[in-house]
């Protein structure tokens, strides 16, 4: 049988096509991995300016809540957002700080929330201080920082038709974060020398707010809005090493627990500091119902009174351990237990009662809550 014979040029165009095959194959997936890469490396990079860009806002709050005078807090706050700016990482994803105090990235805000009225809210700035009087027994105060920031992307993608026009691959985007912290001293946001009222029925201090710059750091233990201006030397004095510190306001018409966010280890201690204005009212309009962190003298001997403690005095609690007293002679404490603490103002039946009696109660208490071991 005569053999069969294959065009030369079939046998070539077949084993052609399947080599092309092959070669086109790989190149596709080369093209398709290069496609997706440099987006997805756009995208890490999208992700550390947002952790960047929120982590210097919150810095910046951080540190305007701890110093006493707005033009301090000011300072500070664009001090931390500068330090950062100039960090490797921030410049590597192509980080630029647009616009804020001193061409920092950083606004400086300030707003006060009404205790009476859910959702008034005051906004003072940005980098200015506060144009209305500071009551804080009708008010509490945040320091707001927002931060603002261009990011470029890390790779271009601007001479790529479809994707020249997606902000983060062909062009430049902003990013914008707000952090809020406590303001530890109110009284220094509208400047020195200011009067401060006090819907509590207490007469205007006039502000010389010297005294504690940073936890721990005291420039002038003698005029210290706290009433321990020496409780971080008192610690030190006596052996103890700061573990976590806390500073949060306790509202005298909230009739329930405020939560600290502190968990108490054992071993460990509690120090507890006030600021010296602070006060409050278990019946508004009543001087004689005023009062500090101690309560009104002599009520807790009230037949009505069954907690033990007195009228308008901080108590504390931890888990679910029985109530203790938390007046402002009780600066270091050992913690009946371990667990969550808690703060309250005492009244009525005591916090945790949706007791009516703290309908007509006003003011708080600025607290410093320090744990050691």
């Amino acid at each position: 049988m005569p053999k069969l014979l294959f065009p030369t040029s079939y046998v070539s165009k077949s084993m052609r096509s399947q080599q092309g095959s092959a070669v086109e194959f790989n190149l596709s997936l080369l093209i398709l991995f290069v496609i997706f890469l440099f987006p997805m490396i756009n995208l890490v990079c999208i992700s550390i300016a947002c952790a960047g860009s929120f982590l210097v806002a919150m810095q910046a709050a951080q540190a305007a809540s701890t110093r006493p005078t707005y033009a301090r807090a000011l300072n500070a706050a664009a001090g931390e957002a500068a330090n950062l700016n100039s960090n490797g990482l921030m410049k590597m994803v192509k980080m630029t700080q647009t616009g804020g105090f001193n061409n920092t990235g950083i606004d400086l805000y300030v707003h006060a929330s009404n205790l009476n009225s859910a959702g008034n809210i005051q906004v003072f700035g940005p980098n200015t201080p506060v144009s209305a009087a500071v009551d804080p027994s009708l008010w509490v105060y945040e320091y707001v920082a927002k931060s603002t920031y261009t990011v470029d992307p890390f790779v271009s993608f601007a001479t790529v038709p479809l994707l020249k026009d997606i902000p983060g691959l062909g062009k430049p985007f902003v990013l914008s974060f707000t952090a809020a912290r406590s303001a530890e001293y109110p009284l220094g946001l509208m400047g020195d020398g200011a009067n401060i009222a006090y819907s509590g029925g207490s007469s205007p201090l006039t502000l010389k707010m010297s005294g504690l710059e940073i936890p721990g750091d005291l420039t002038d233990t003698t005029n210290s809005p706290w009433n321990r201006p020496r409780i971080y030397q008192d610690i030190k004095a006596a052996g103890q090493t700061i573990k976590r510190e806390e500073v949060l306001i306790v509202n005298a018409k909230n009739d329930n627990w405020t939560d600290s966010q502190i968990d108490i280890a054992p071993g460990e201690k509690v120090w507890i500091d006030y600021r010296a204005d602070g006060i409050w009212s278990v019946e508004v309009g009543i001087p004689q119902a005023n009062s500090d962190a101690d309560g009104l003298a002599g009520s807790e001997s009230n037949p009505q009174n069954t907690s033990g403690f007195p009228y308008g005095s901080m108590v504390g609690k931890i888990g679910s351990s029985n109530n203790f007293f938390l007046g402002k002679s009780m600066y270091q404490v050992l913690p009946p237990g371990t667990g969550r603490l808690f703060l309250a103002n005492n009244d009525g039946l005591g916090p945790g009662f949706s007791d009516v009696n703290y309908g007509d109660n006003q003011g708080l208490m600025t607290v410093r809550i320090i744990i050691t071991n």
